[in-house]
């Protein structure tokens, strides 16, 4: 299976290696965009991470980033963290991208774009808590959204990611859980099937 990773405001780091070794010891083949072109830093903190994303790249532009990799790329599922689910998020409300899967980890900006009309399977992946919104009233807006699969953990946004202060193993192992169930899923669907057949 063909899968794009879009990582977090802390770019390629760690934990997207060890992401992207886990897919590809399972015989996928995973692309991975960040906002500072595959660049590593070693971000003393959240806030400069942040920081670091605004000035050099931004919500909007990671959006184009991220689409124009759907189009280099072709995958058959989109994994996107934190700004990256953001992103993802919006990418599963566009028809083009009707038969892809995606996999939206703690997107913190969801709120913005509650109305779109998604377009595929979507499972979404939420904290127990979200400083900027409400987790249990987003999650009773997107109950009848058929498409989607909500995830509400015990754990706190960026529990994925070895840089965050919200990291924890046992929920990296949970989130790995989640990404293997949904590529099982896509592949029992026998869309990515279909897929396969069209590309070759």
């Amino acid at each position: 299976m063909n899968i794009l990773l879009i990582t977090d405001i802390f770019g390629v780091c760690e934990s997207t290696d060890n992401i992207y070794r886990f897919l590809n010891n399972d015989g996928h083949h995973t692309h991975i965009v960040d906002p500072y072109q595959a660049v590593r830093h070693a971000f003393a903190s959240e806030d400069d991470a942040y920081r670091a994303f605004i000035s050099q790249c931004g919500h909007d532009t990671y959006f184009s980033l991220s689409a124009e990799a759907v189009s280099q790329t072709q995958p058959h599922m989109v994994i996107g963290f934190s700004a990256g689910a953001n992103v993802a998020w919006r990418l599963s409300g566009n028809i083009k991208n009707n038969e892809r899967h995606f996999v939206c980890f703690y997107p913190s900006r969801i709120y913005k774009y509650l109305q779109q009309d998604l377009m595929t399977v979507t499972d979404l992946v939420l904290p127990f808590y979200e400083p900027s919104f409400d987790v249990v009233e987003i999650a009773n807006v997107l109950k009848n959204k058929d498409q989607v699969r909500q995830h509400i953990t015990p754990f706190s946004h960026g529990f994925m990611n070895q840089r965050s202060v919200a990291y924890d193993s046992e929920a990296a192992n949970f989130g790995l859980r989640v990404i293997k169930d949904a590529i099982e899923a896509h592949t029992a669907s026998g869309i990515f099937i279909e897929q396969t057949k069209e590309s070759s």
